[in-house]
């Protein structure tokens, strides 16, 4: 991929990842996440074993790399689950 491109995308993980966070917290919890502390909330576990195989975790770095490759036009969060295989995954925890 355009070195250009890849930049681009690499810009985008954090601002989804605080997003996603925030919708699952409450609202008093939810202001205390911001760009600067979202490594320290998420898990650190990227990968998980289901029957024998290795998946990506949902919402890791590569995870969403891999989505926003495949679907350019995903500028945030919502985007996301307008796109049907992204919200099932999303729904399942994966």
């Amino acid at each position: 991929m355009n070195a250009k491109q890849m930049k681009k995308i690499r810009r985008l993980i954090k601002p989804i990842q605080v997003e996603w966070v925030r919708s699952l917290l409450n609202e008093e919890e939810a202001e205390k996440v911001n760009l600067s502390n979202i490594d320290t909330m998420l898990s650190k576990q990227t990968h998980f074993m289901v029957k024998g195989t290795m998946h990506l975790s949902a919402m890791t770095d590569r995870w969403i790399v891999k989505y926003l490759k495949k679907y350019p036009n995903i500028t945030c969060y919502k985007d996301m689950l307008g796109i049907p295989e992204l919200k099932k995954k999303l729904d399942l925890g994966w």
